[in-house]
C-alpha cells in the first residue's frame, strides 16, 4: 500500500535536479516558473485567493455532519470545482496559471513544492507556515480513484506543468517511477497514468481548451483520469529491467504508449492532434 512519507522522499530525489538547475523548460512556451521576479506580482495574490478558496470548502466541509460530509473523490472533486469557481473570477491572464498553481499547493500535504527552492519561496509567499498548519488540519483525504497518493501526483504534475512546462512535468513523473522501482515502492503504471493525466490536464487548462468556468460546475474525476484497472505496479529493478529494458527500450515505450491511449481516450483529450507528453 501507498505511503505518503515513501512518496515525499522518492519524488524528491527524483526532482533533485530539477531544483537544482532551477529552470523552466526553454522549449515550452507555457513554461512560466515561479521566480523573484514574479514574487509579490499579480499572479501570487491570485494564486493565493484561490488557495484560500479552497482552504473555505475544506472548512466548510470540516463542520459539515459526518454522515453529509464529501469523502474521497468528492471530495477532491468538491476542491478543484471551488478552485476553478475561484479561478474564473481572476483576471484572464491569470486564471489558468493561478488555478493550477493553487491546486499543486492547496490539495498536497506533502512538502514536495517546498523542497525545490524556486517553488518554496512562491509556495511560502502565497500561504505561511502557520495558513499551510491550519490548512491540513481541515483538508481532509482527497483521493483521485479512490487513493489519496493518485490525487497527490495528480495535482503536483499540475503545478510542475504551469511552472516548468509540461515536457519537464512528464520527465519528473518518470524519473519518481524509476528512483522507486530502484529502491522504494517499485515502478507504477498507475501513478504515472496520474501523473500524465495531470500533466495533459494542465495543458488543457493553459491553452484555453478546458476552461475554468466549465470546471467549476462540472469536474468530474472520471471525465479527466482514466481507469487503472489492469496497470502494473511495485516493479522492482530486477522485474523493471527484465520486463521492459530500460526506459529506451520498445518494450517499455510501448507500455507508455497504453497510459497516453487511456488517457487519449478521454472526451476532454481527445482534441489534441499530439499524444500527450509529447
Amino acid at each position: 500500500m501507498f505511503r505518503c512519507l515513501g512518496y515525499q522522499l522518492s519524488i524528491a530525489a527524483a526532482l533533485g535536479w530539477l531544483a537544482a538547475s532551477a529552470c523552466a523548460d526553454p522549449a515550452d512556451p507555457m513554461s512560466s516558473a515561479p521566480s523573484d521576479s514574479i514574487a509579490g506580482e499579480p499572479i501570487e495574490a491570485a494564486t493565493r485567493q484561490v488557495v484560500q478558496a479552497v482552504v473555505q470548502a475544506a472548512q466548510r466541509t470540516a463542520a459539515t455532519p459526518p454522515a453529509m460530509r464529501p469523502t474521497g473523490d468528492v471530495l477532491t472533486e468538491t476542491y478543484i470545482r471551488q478552485a476553478a469557481r475561484a479561478a474564473s473570477e481572476q483576471p484572464d491572464s491569470l486564471a489558468a496559471t493561478a488555478f493550477l498553481y493553487a491546486l499543486g499547493i492547496a490539495l498536497d500535504d506533502s512538502e514536495i513544492l517546498l523542497r525545490m527552492p524556486r517553488s518554496r519561496e512562491f509556495c511560502v509567499a502565497v500561504e505561511s507556515v502557520d495558513q499551510r498548519r491550519a490548512r491540513l488540519i481541515v483538508l481532509g483525504q482527497p483521493t483521485i480513484r479512490g487513493r489519496r497518493d493518485l490525487a497527490q501526483h495528480f495535482v503536483v504534475s499540475c503545478y510542475l506543468t504551469a511552472a516548468y512546462g509540461k515536457l519537464v512535468a512528464n520527465a519528473a513523473g518518470l524519473a519518481k517511477e524509476l528512483q522507486d522501482a530502484k529502491g522504494g515502492s517499485g515502478f507504477s503504471f498507475v501513478d504515472l497514468t496520474a501523473d500524465k493525466a495531470g500533466a495533459e490536464f494542465a495543458s488543457g487548462v493553459l491553452t484555453k481548451r478546458i476552461a475554468c468556468r466549465d470546471l467549476a460546475d462540472k469536474f468530474l474525476i472520471t471525465d479527466f483520469v482514466p481507469p487503472l484497472d489492469r496497470l502494473p505496479e511495485g516493479i522492482g529493478w530486477d522485474e523493471f529491467i527484465a520486463t521492459y529494458g530500460d526506459e529506451s527500450n520498445p518494450r517499455f515505450q510501448q507500455a507508455v504508449q497504453d497510459v497516453f491511449c487511456r488517457i487519449r481516450a478521454l472526451p476532454p483529450y481527445r482534441r489534441d492532434d499530439q499524444i500527450p507528453g509529447r
